[in-house]
């Protein structure tokens, strides 16, 4: 049973999160938690929590309940890199030499790709004009 003390502290969560994920228009929720597409560079399953997730945007980051699967169908534009990687390849400025580092654009934020996404790294930066 919820007492009027844990409504209260859920509405001032959901009014941060609003304030730092949404400051966009495009916005998704993922498990309650608004997440702003605009800004979302990827999403990774969490090493730690099992069923959690690491929403990545340009100056945030949150942990989330889900999985990919579920987040994939909400947002099916996000490129999947592996059973627990999204990208949105919208955002992708350079892949590196090694053809599995990704560097983002207006971030300083880099990720590893897996090793078995290096032939598809490899073609989506062959066919993308703004990737380097």
């Amino acid at each position: 049973m919820a007492s009027d003390a844990d409504t209260e502290v859920r509405e001032m969560i959901k009014k941060v999160l609003l304030y730092c994920f949404t400051n966009e228009l495009n916005i998704v929720e993922i498990s309650g938690y608004p997440i702003s597409i605009d800004s979302l560079l990827y999403i990774e399953a969490d090493k730690t929590h099992r069923n959690y997730l690491r929403a990545i945007t340009k100056g945030n980051e949150c942990l989330v309940r889900g999985t990919i699967s579920d987040v994939k169908k909400k947002i099916p534009n996000l490129l999947a890199l592996g059973r627990g990687l999204l990208v949105d390849t919208n955002k992708i400025r350079r892949i590196e030499e090694d053809g599995l580092t990704l560097c983002f654009v207006q971030s300083l934020k880099k990720i590893k790709a897996p090793k078995v996404c290096k032939k598809e790294l490899k073609e989506l930066k062959k066919h993308s004009k703004r990737i380097k």
